[in-house]
């Protein structure tokens, strides 16, 4: 589906089914029942609108996966932020998957919370986890080699079983820390489905605000933490 901006930040399709205005003065509208809305400057995406076709939609998930990270939020405002993007499977990428600052995301509690919603949980920790168990992928510093983690075979498997997820369902992929600058999920997963697989990222923030991966910190340490491209690994 190709589209431009002009000058006034309306976003021409050339669909007929899909002619939106941006605002990128205002903070976009992101809850359930809402036209989708795209922030130029601030990219957001809400594709449960009552009106909204499922040939669009799916247009526009299927190469999609959002990130977002529970932080201290309490269910409530968690789960707001999950259904107003419309997800349908959170992959928990938690290599442990507990917390003492939002325990409904215990791996004992969140599955049937997610239940209630309609929301598939799916844990893939293990073989995508940022704090891997094994001690060989660790360097001499004690930080997690992510090079190293992402030549097994079983990691790429995971990648490929969470990039094939958009083609069916509206997915999310969660970890703990609220700023995916700072997260594996980014880190070590990104360049895997971004620059690998062709898919591409949306950041759930705290705010409500939905960011791509280009929008984020893009400082001298944020690419020492990235460790290099695939193309280095």
């Amino acid at each position: 589906m190709r589209s431009r901006f002009t000058s006034r930040d309306r976003l021409v399709t050339n669909s007929p089914e899909l002619s939106l205005n941006a605002f990128s003065n205002r903070r976009p509208r992101t809850s359930l029942g809402q036209s989708l809305c795209y922030n130029a400057r601030y990219p957001t995406w809400s594709v449960e609108s009552p009106g909204f076709s499922e040939t669009i939609r799916q247009k526009i998930v299927q190469d999609t996966v959002y990130t977002i990270g529970h932080s201290n939020h309490d269910w409530d405002s968690f789960s707001a932020l999950l259904k107003t993007h419309g997800i349908e499977i959170l992959v928990d990428t938690r290599s442990n998957p507990a917390s003492r600052f939002a325990s409904f995301s215990n791996h004992r509690t969140l599955p049937g919370l997610l239940e209630h919603l309609d929301i598939e949980y799916v844990f893939l920790g293990g073989p995508l986890g940022g704090k891997p168990s094994d001690e060989s992928f660790y360097d001499a510093k004690g930080k997690p080699d992510y090079r190293k983690m992402r030549a097994t075979d079983e990691f790429d498997g995971a990648v490929e079983q969470v990039a094939s997820m958009p083609r069916r369902a509206n997915i999310a992929q969660t970890c703990s820390e609220e700023d995916p600058s700072a997260c594996h999920r980014l880190l070590l997963l990104g360049p895997s489905l971004e620059e690998a697989r062709g898919l591409r990222l949306l950041h759930i923030r705290k705010s409500g605000e939905v960011l791509p991966t280009n929008r984020l910190d893009r400082s001298r340490k944020h690419q020492r933490q990235i460790q290099g491209s695939l193309l280095n690994t």
